[in-house]
């Protein structure tokens, strides 16, 4: 049985596929990097020596989710013999301080996460996680999303199973993160632009504002130009007028997020309104 692998990495974050694998990996660490991985088929053993027998609290099985620190020891290999596939994020330890706006990254408890509830969140992390080939979200091009947002969330959900401390959190009013998106709907917002204009990281911005609003800062960022550009569009104004105002790249990109939102082009929503 011929194994596929596929790596996709950066400074800050690698992304790993194995499928149908029946390789050992000895004992080792990653000094730099966190790794979640979650197992797609069969069992791994994920401690202990290639080769022994391993122990039930030490196997992963489809559907779970390992989670292992920087410098943690630990193996991989078949648990019952069988072919193994997995998909594996890594996260480089400084990176993820920085995202979490902390001097030091944080220490997640090493566990297995039995049936991990959240793949949908681990899911987006990946373009198409059902296919063959999993590519990961900062080379699917998306143009409105951040490519952080996803891991973001992922991030947040492990906060709310326990698996870490969230450390201290600056006040951040989502009132006024909310009047500051809206004020700024003709602009090209980033995160980094909006954690640091409503004074809190990336993280705790992404993770309290979906909180509240039911939806992420980026995304309720283009709910609201969409919003105006119906306003303008009923207005009289010219469709790429209406995509120059509001900061669409170009009347392209502006039809094709206004129907991702409205199931219409701009055209077609302007023909409705005359009806």
């Amino acid at each position: 049985m011929n194994a596929h692998r596929q790596a996709h990495t950066s400074d800050s974050l690698a992304f790993f596929t194995q499928k149908e694998s029946l390789h050992a990996y000895p004992v080792h660490s990653h000094a730099r990097f966190y790794v979640f991985a979650r197992v797609d088929r069969g069992s791994i053993a994920c401690f202990g020596k290639p080769g022994a027998s391993p122990l039930p609290g030490n196997t992963a099985s489809a559907g779970d989710l390992i989670v292992i620190n920087p410098e943690q020891a630990h193996s991989g290999y078949p648990a019952d013999g069988k072919p193994y596939s997995y998909r594996a994020l890594y996260i480089n330890r400084n990176y993820l301080a920085l995202l979490f706006g902390r001097q030091t990254p944080p220490h997640f408890s090493p566990s297995i996460i039995r049936a991990y509830k959240g793949q949908g969140e681990f899911d987006t992390c990946f373009r198409n996680p059902q296919a063959d080939e999993h590519i990961p979200f900062f080379q699917t091009g998306r143009t409105e999303d951040s490519p952080e947002e996803p891991l973001l969330l992922f991030l947040s959900h492990l906060l709310d199973l326990g698996l870490f401390e969230e450390g201290e959190t600056s006040p951040g009013d989502m009132a006024h993160c909310v009047k500051y998106i809206k004020a700024h709907t003709g602009e090209k917002l980033t995160l980094d632009r909006m954690a640091r204009d409503c004074a809190m990281s990336k993280f705790h911005l992404v993770r309290r504002f979906t909180a509240e609003t039911g939806i992420t800062p980026l995304h309720f960022h283009t709910q609201e130009r969409i919003s105006q550009a119906k306003a303008l569009l009923k207005s009289g104004r010219d469709i790429a007028d209406v995509a120059l105002v509001l900061g669409f790249y170009d009347q392209s990109h502006f039809q094709n997020i206004f129907k991702s939102f409205t199931g219409l082009t701009p055209r077609q929503y302007l023909k409705g309104q005359h009806q």
